[in-house]
């Protein structure tokens, strides 16, 4: 696998696109999901809203799971990038930490979607806009990489300075 070096401000851009576009998916699904819902469009069996009760459950596990889990390996994976001597290694691992945290939110946001397109309980929807909320709370930038990785101020003036390599990403695209 090749690797790409990228500059402090490719870095952080990458990182912002890579957010937005999980936060925009589950915005844009839920606003389909309400929209299908309260149009009277979707119609689905009496089974299936029968299983409100299981998800009524399932979902504030899933969604307090999900908050738990991405903060707890958040804060396990911090301590062993902050060990490393090198900014590229330390924020190619943060970047790859960052992708995993969103993914343990996004999960449990888009089922609580889905068992809300299936059921119509508002409750469902109401567990993913509590997701989407510390979502949007967890957006990546300069400051709390810096804050996160506890940067010393060589580290922190690289960073600062747009033209500054700072990364090196693995890239997967490759030619056969």
């Amino acid at each position: 696998m090749n690797s790409k070096e990228l500059t402090s401000k490719e870095y952080f851009k990458s990182l912002t696109v890579i957010h937005a576009a999980l936060l925009f998916g589950q915005i844009l699904f839920g606003g389909v999901a309400f929209g299908l819902n309260t149009s009277g469009q979707l119609q689905l069996g009496e089974e299936l809203k029968d299983l409100t009760s299981i998800f009524n459950i399932l979902i504030p596990f899933l969604v307090i799971g999900g908050v738990f889990g991405s903060t707890l390996l958040s804060k396990n994976r911090l301590k062993t990038i902050r060990e490393k001597k090198d900014l590229k290694e330390k924020l190619g691992d943060y970047r790859t930490l960052q992708v995993l945290k969103l993914a343990l939110l996004e999960v449990p946001s888009f089922f609580a979607l889905v068992c809300y397109l299936v059921t119509g309980n508002f409750m469902f929807l109401a567990f993913s806009a509590i997701i989407i909320v510390v979502f949007f709370i967890n957006r990546p930038s300069k400051a709390r990489a810096i804050y996160e990785l506890e940067l010393n101020s060589e580290e922190k003036a690289l960073i600062d300075e747009d033209d500054a390599v700072i990364a090196k990403v693995k890239n997967r695209n490759q030619s056969y």
